[in-house]
């Protein structure tokens, strides 16, 4: 963690110089969504969240510049994550306005990921691709989940067959069908959040299926 605000010092002394201002706003951003993520992996949401907005902002601000397909993806990555952690703090609240909110705003973040990467599916192609569709695969995946603490199971499920159908579609694509594993692991890690969500049915005062995550070493956000 310490690397990561090293990096956001040096950077905050450079950003004065206007010749470096422009180079310097990609480097801050993963510095951002780096910190975001360590902070998410920790359970300090409320840290986890504040990142990831200087990261969005940020994006945002590179977009207004020049537009690219490159920050479309990064936007759809930051607006996914962004996502997950809020309806992980959605899921350490007990039920009601608190955590409603929470899942109803990762669950607009979520929906917005996946417009984005829908439209990036459509106009670029070649190996490009194949990463545009791990993008879709992994944010259906984590919209599944937060429509299952909103109770939207039928809307989950269709989330859940959105990613295999994205998966199903790549495997004439890829001779190797490594597309079609990473759906598998999707849905492998939806498997899980059922079974958390069972454990926390059980155990009503210690939420004890909300303090477990599943993290498979093949199965995380890249930039």
């Amino acid at each position: 963690m310490s690397q990561y605000r090293s990096r956001l010092e040096k950077q905050s002394f450079l950003v004065e110089r206007p010749s470096l201002h422009y180079h310097l706003r990609t480097d801050q951003v993963a510095s951002h969504l780096g910190l975001g993520c360590l902070y998410r992996d920790q359970h300090l949401f409320d840290k986890a969240l504040t990142q990831l907005t200087l990261a969005h902002d940020l994006i945002q601000e590179l977009i207004l510049i020049e537009d690219s397909p490159d920050r479309q993806v990064l936007l759809g990555v930051t607006l996914t994550i962004h996502g997950e952690v809020l309806n992980r703090q959605a899921q350490f609240h007990t039920p009601g306005q608190s955590r409603t909110r929470d899942s109803c705003a990762a669950l607009g973040k979520q929906q917005r990921a996946v417009r984005i990467f829908s439209q990036l599916e459509r106009s670029i192609p070649g190996p490009p691709l194949t990463t545009i569709r791990h993008k879709l695969i992994e944010t259906f995946t984590s919209m599944a989940d937060t429509l299952e603490t909103l109770e939207l199971h039928a809307e989950s499920k269709a989330a859940i067959a959105e990613a295999r159908a994205i998966g199903n579609k790549a495997i004439g694509d890829d001779s190797t069908n490594q597309l079609h594993l990473h759906q598998s692991i999707a849905a492998c890690t939806k498997h899980t959040m059922d079974a958390r969500r069972d454990l926390d049915d059980h155990t009503p005062t210690l939420h004890i299926g909300s303090k477990i995550y599943n993290k498979h070493p093949n199965h995380q956000y890249t930039l």
